[in-house]
């Protein structure tokens, strides 16, 4: 019978069941059980349930056994809760349900979803007891973790394992694998010790994620001390092991680690496949790149790049490994960019013949190779062998369901051509769908509404005079098309056409649907708008051309079928490439005499767009320095705004760096910092942290523990634990966070109180990863709570009216039915438990920081309650906190521990922060000693004369940026050493530069405007988020746009009309990340990269990170405030040159505060800043003395990128000759290392002239090359304007700056 059972022959096992009963013999417990479990098996509850029935009829008592395998059939099923009434039961025939039993219920719970009554009946098992209760936390852990809660299983884990338990080996590894794949390696490394600590070893399987999460975050350390663990455990690393760290070392350039690693692995018989030959070919290419940054020529650079790919070639097919299309793709990457195209092709060619189908990356990086060598012809060629591949072809009802979904959602009145000419049937059928659906066959078949007429060349204007005719006698309208390319007529002849015929103007539209569709639009009266309705679009439109628009009265949608179809030469498929150039770089025609009128050219999708960009154009016209809006653009990588922030917020520009950014991307749910506490929401809980700080030579970094776990049983059980948090208001100082329907927290920055409010009567759970050893009230009301954990931290609970905590279990509190606010707060030290006391009614709900005044930021804070407000002020704050600021109190011994050092307490609602003020001048403040003018213009002469042997081959926005930028400081140099021949040819180059990226003309790249966020994207960000450095997802703007802006203010300053002319542009990029309104309808979000608390910028942009927002370079961010002051000057904008100045000011601050290290300070370790003179990456949570593409060990690099570029303002970032010198003695030992690049030390020798002119001189002066923002000129510049002041050639100051 139990054979039959397993086999799944029931019906056999139920004929043997009968046989034993027809032979008097009766069935025990054992058969019963068999036939259930065989049921059960088959997923037939329904017979196994009717078999347990019969046991019980023939009073045959079940087992813990029989209810097990019941209560896992149900479970299976989906029949969760039937397991509720099995164990009951259970329990009335006398037996108690084993963990196993609970076990089973508790994963069966989670699989459906019902975490919350898995963790209902877990918590009663757990406060009864029971024996082998590890296997109950076992399925709590892998109940959490398939329910995707993570951080609880992890939080679940700890507390089991201080309890000197453990749970099993499949939970622990399941757990591993989900923290490294929510990239929380320390935490799986915390589990995997834990358990090797118990002697559980873990599987192959876990190591390998685990070490694979380290290598993600480019801790290779670690990575190779896990790799070192796990073998001498006994377990060998396979293949895959290895190439995940080979691909480690490549990531964050350690190539002859990765090459060690990959001898290493061969020698212990482990043959590497493909993968692994592809990881070390990409680690070349990124070596490549990188020594491009350390200035090695590109000669040299192609010729190693070549050599070491055909070496890994040659071994390739020493053992026998066939290249694959990922294989193929590096290949071809590594050869377009050492500029064998040649090669690149026969590689692809090649491919092509081994029958192995290129990918979208394939064709991407040959037709990149082709566009970065001017060869815009065959990369057009691949690019439509690329699409006519058949991939992208969808049918004709496809695209008309494309269109009926733009008609739905947008005012679309006229669609030009949405098919083919000849595509009749579908035409028939959008217009029978879509609306009131072209001359003469179109009329008959029903399928448009309107004609287009375009009157060219190629039409006789007879023909379309009888085309208008026969529109009329049909009832559909006209519309009147103009353009001024491919042999078009006249506007004049056009309007004495169309005047008399009483024919609609219609406002035309370019917007790519899909491949070459598009879509027109024109002026109805009888369409409403979120503006009003389409008449006041028409009376703006009349407006601003300056005639009467004659409105055609149309119903519905309109579809457009061109009246000479698409032979006509202006809209052919040959031409249309230069038509979609030239309708970039064309500009809005006007009126002349009111003789002859232009359609208006507007490119958005909806009319309310086609608004919005009318009145922002009249805007222009009046307002002196009003940006206009680049071209808009959708990307494809950008994430959705919607789902974290509320949808009151979405109609204004949104931050894309700001403090709380962690909370809005992909799942929101990895912790921020918000002084004092990290602060994590998951799950319809807000996590609380006073963090813990470890530190080492190389990093110094703030951990997070779940100290504190706010939530509400009720909510959860609603399932609001599946619902993102919403992010209701935000400003610079605050963030408002709905984290579950009933709580609310007010999260301010600075705050030693976290403040939740709860809406109405609602249970609120407190928990810890920790055990509370104390959980009492304080007083006679109980509205203050101390709750004492095991880690030996001590936090305070303030609650406005009385709130009664019940401690169910050992980490967790509850309190039934509380309406109110409750405030948290940690306990550094117990004599501050009077002050917190004090200042506890009092909390702010959210703050203001002002730029009103020059060289000063005012805070003022929101607040609700009795009494004063006390903050917390970071060292920066303190030392600029207003001295005749009579409204504020320093309390010196109130005092948080922090990574930005400490934080002390201030009362007082509104602070006034000011600085020096800072001078911005074009020039040197001392000028060139009169015995270097001769040097430097020497130096001058032969690198203007390489301005036109050495045009810029980059489409990269941050490196042509640099370029420009460098040309640039050659003009400024020749006006302070008085030699201005050069500047015509410095002002031809940055014309002939600068200009495409203004007017949309240039081809490899360009700005463009993104609606979704608000601000500018490029356009090879749009698809890669990668590209450009991720300036498509918001990273390193002010870096990009600061190098621009410097260009486009020397440009203006030396040709004002240049900068009229591009004015509007110019003040786009300062709007990008310098926008100071919080109005609804702006463009751009409000100083998009500065932030006004910790007084510096991000560059992180919308990337999730662990640890926070970062910055690298503070230089290249001082560069983009002081560009825009420079910008102000030449625009005699004396606003924008104040703004620009104070963030300069501050910038140069906050630099000199947390990057600039100085040995005994006290803000950081002493290990750290005993090792290091200058941050590498700050982090909102970390200080790390490696860079985004150098390891700790290139001092040099780490002190060049707090440098670059080199400017006068330069001298303000370095004000201190001692930290200076103390830096260069730190960096020099770094430049005898191989390899150094000579663009880095020129850096150092730049640095040491402070201090060292003479032996700075003879060390630049032997210099081969320089960095691609850098030049000789400048470098003699800047050291030849080094030292006192007497005898020097200041010939900026008779002339005035």
């Amino acid at each position: 019978m139990n054979a039959y059972c397993k086999l799944g022959n029931m019906d056999e096992a139920v004929k043997l069941l009968a046989e034993m009963k027809t032979h008097g013999l009766a069935p025990d417990r054992i058969h019963y059980t068999c036939l259930i479990n065989g049921y059960c098996l088959k997923g037939d509850i329904a017979n196994a349930h009717q078999v347990f029935e019969e046991m019980l009829k023939a009073n045959v008592k079940p087992d813990v056994v029989t209810y097990k395998i019941l209560a896992s059939g149900f479970c299976r099923s989906g029949l969760v809760m039937e397991v509720f009434d099995l164990l009951d039961h259970m329990q009335d025939q006398g037996l108690e349900p084993n963990s196993l039993i609970y076990g089973i219920a508790i994963d069966g719970f989670c699989r459906r979803g019902n975490l919350s009554e898995a963790e209902v009946l877990f918590n009663i098992v757990e406060e009864r007891g029971i024996d082998h209760i590890e296997t109950l936390y076992s399925s709590m852990v892998c109940g959490y973790l398939h329910s995707g809660w993570t951080d609880h299983a992890y939080m679940l884990f700890l507390r089991v394992a201080k309890q000197e338990k453990l749970v099993d080996h499949f939970s622990g590894s399941k757990l591993i694998n989900d923290l490294c794949r929510d990239g929380n390696a320390q935490g799986a490394s915390t589990v995997c010790s834990i358990m090797l600590e118990k002697n559980v070893v873990p599987d192959l399987i876990s190591y390998s994620k685990l070490i694979a999460a380290y290598c993600q975050r480019g801790d290779m350390h670690n990575a190779r001390l896990w790799l070192h663990d796990m073998i001498q455990r006994g377990l060998s690393a396979d293949v895959i092991v290895y190439t995940v760290l080979l691909n480690g070392y490549c990531k964050v350039g350690q190539m002859q680690e990765a090459y060690t690693l990959f001898v290493q692995m061969t020698s212990l018989g482990i043959k590497p496949d493909v993968v692994a030959y592809t990881v070390r070919l990409d680690g070349h290419l990124k070596e490549d790149l990188q020594k491009r940054w350390q200035g090695i020529s590109e000669e040299r650079r192609s010729y190693l790049l070549r050599a070491k790919q055909n070496r890994l070639l040659s071994s390739m097919k020493e053992m026998e490994i066939e290249p694959d299309v990922h294989c193929y793709t590096v290949l071809i990457d590594g050869q377009c960019k050492a500029d064998y195209l040649e090669e690149a092709r026969g590689l692809f060619d090649e491919m092509l013949q081994k029958g192995l189908a290129p990918d979208l990356y394939a064709y991407t990086a040959l037709i990149n190779g082709y566009c970065s060598q001017g060869e815009i012809a065959k990369a057009e060629d691949l690019f439509q062998e690329m699409n006519n591949d058949g991939s992208q072809k969808i049918s004709g009802d496809s695209l008309k369901n494309v269109y009926k979904s733009f008609v739905d959602e947008y005012p679309i009145f006229p669609i030009e051509d949405p098919f083919d000419q000849d595509d009749w049937v579908h035409y028939a059928k959008m217009t029978e769908e879509i609306g009131e659906q072209r001359v003469a066959k179109a009329i008959a078949e029903k399928s448009c509404n309107a004609l287009l007429l375009k009157v060219n060349h190629s039409v006789p204007v007879t023909e379309s005079i009888e085309a208008v005719r026969i529109s009329i006698q049909a009832s559909c309208g006209v519309m009147t098309s103009h353009r001024r390319y491919s042999g078009m007529v006249s506007r004049s002849f056009l309007w004495k056409i169309v005047k008399p015929m009483k024919l609609g103007l219609g406002i035309r539209g370019w917007a790519g649907f899909y491949q070459r569709t598009y879509a027109k639009w024109i002026v109805s009266q009888h369409r409403p708008t979120a503006f009003g309705g389409l008449k006041d679009l028409a009376r703006v439109v009349e407006k601003w051309l300056g005639v009467p628009l004659y409105r055609q009265r149309l119903t519905g949608a309109c579809i457009i079928v061109d009246e000479n179809g698409d032979d006509d030469p202006g809209s052919g498929a040959l031409e249309e490439r230069k038509i979609r150039r030239q309708c970039e770089q064309e500009e809005h025609l006007k009126a002349t005499d009111g003789e002859a009128v232009s359609p208006v050219r507007i490119q958005h999708l909806a009319v309310t767009d086609l608004i919005c960009e009318l009145v922002d154009k009249e805007d222009v016209s009046s307002g002196k320095h009003k940006p206009i809006q680049y071209q808009p653009a959708a990307s494809t990588v950008l994430p959705d705004p919607a789902r974290f922030f509320a949808p009151g917020l979405l109609s204004a520009p949104l931050p894309t760096n700001c403090f709380f950014q962690n909370f809005t991307l992909k799942n929101g749910d990895q912790p921020e910092y918000i002084h004092p506490y990290s602060v994590k929401s998951a799950a319809a809980s807000l996590t609380v942290c006073y963090p813990t700080r470890n530190h080492s030579p190389t990093f110094d970094i703030q951990t997070f523990a779940a100290d504190l776990t706010v939530s509400s049983p009720s909510d959860a059980s609603a399932g609001a634990a599946s619902q993102p948090h919403k992010v209701v208001a935000f400003d610079d100082l605050s963030v408002t966070l709905d984290f579950s329907p009933s709580l609310r927290a007010f999260l301010v920055r600075g705050c030693p109180f976290v403040t939740v409010a709860a809406a109405g009567p609602v249970d609120v759970s407190v928990a810890s990863v920790h055990a509370f050893l104390e959980a009492a009230p304080c007083d006679d009301a109980r509205t203050k709570w101390r709750l004492r954990m095991n880690s030996g931290q001590t936090f305070l609970l303030y609650a406005s009216a009385p709130i009664q905590l019940a401690q169910p279990s050992v980490t967790q509190l509850a309190a039934p039915a509380f309406a109110g606010v409750i405030r948290i707060a940690y306990l550094p030290d117990a004599a501050m438990e009077a002050v917190l006391d004090q200042y506890s009614p009092c909390y702010p709900t959210a703050g203001d920081a002002a730029l009103n005044r020059p060289f000063c930021v005012d805070y003022a804070w929101r607040k609700q309650g009795q009494g004063d407000l006390l903050m917390l002020a970071h060292p920066l704050h303190l030392r600029l906190l207003s001295q005749d600021c009579s409204v504020v109190k320093v309390l010196d011994g109130f005092k948080y521990r922090s990574i930005d050092g400490d934080l002390v307490g201030v009362v007082g609602d509104s602070w006034a922060l000011k600085t020096a003020p800072l001078s911005t001048t074009w020039h040197s403040t001392r000028g060139v000693s009169d015995d270097g003018v001769g040097e430097v213009v020497a130096a001058l002469r032969k690198d203007v004369d390489s301005l036109a042997s050495s045009p810029i081959t980059t489409t990269s926005s941050y490196f042509y940026g640099k370029a420009i930028a460098r040309a640039a400081r050659l003009a400024l140099i020749a006006e302070e050493v008085g030699f201005p021949e050069v500047i015509p040819a410095v002002h031809k180059f940055l014309k002939a530069t600068v200009t495409p990226w203004l007017d949309g003309s240039f081809q490899g790249n360009g700005f463009l405007y993104d609606s979704k966020w608000g601000g500018l994207v490029t356009k090879q960000g749009l698809q890669d988020s990668g590209a450009d450095f991720g300036f498509g997802i918001y990273n390193d703007h002010h870096y990009h746009l600061g190098y621009f802006l410097y260009a486009i203010a020397v440009l203006a300053k030396i040709d004002p009309s240049w900068g009229r002319k591009y004015m509007s542009q110019a003040y786009s990029m300062v709007a990008d990340f310098m926008t100071l309104s919080r109005k609804c309808g702006a463009s751009y979000t409000r100083l998009r990269t500065f932030d006004l608390w910790k007084l510096h910028s991000w560059a992180g942009g919308l990337t999730e990170f662990g640890d926070g927002r970062n910055q690298e370079s503070t230089s290249e961010a001082v560069n983009a405030y002081y560009s825009a002051a420079l910008l102000g000057l030449s625009y005699g904008d004396a606003h924008l040159v104040s703004v620009g100045a104070t963030l300069t000011a501050f910038e140069m601050l906050a630099a000199q505060t947390w990057w600039h290290v100085r040995e005994g300070e006290g803000i950081y370790e002493d290990d750290f800043s005993g090792n290091n003179r200058v941050v590498g990456v700050l982090w909102a949570n970390k200080r790390d003395s490696g860079l985004w593409f150098a390891p700790p060990e290139w001092k040099e690099c780490r002190l060049g990128i707090q440098l670059l570029p080199l400017l006068p303002i330069s001298e303000a970032l370095f004000p201190d000759t001692g930290f200076v010198k103390d830096l260069v003695s730190w960096t020099a030992p770094a430049l005898a290392r191989d390899g150094v690049g000579e663009g880095w030390k020129g850096f150092v020798y730049a640095l040491e002239g402070i201090y060292d002119k003479e032996s700075a001189l003879a060390k630049t002066r032997a210099l081969t090359s320089h960095d691609d923002g850098n030049t000789l000129t400048n470098l003699l510049w800047w050291l030849h304007s080094r030292g006192d002041s007497s005898g020097r050639c200041c010939w900026y100051r008779q002339y005035g700056h």
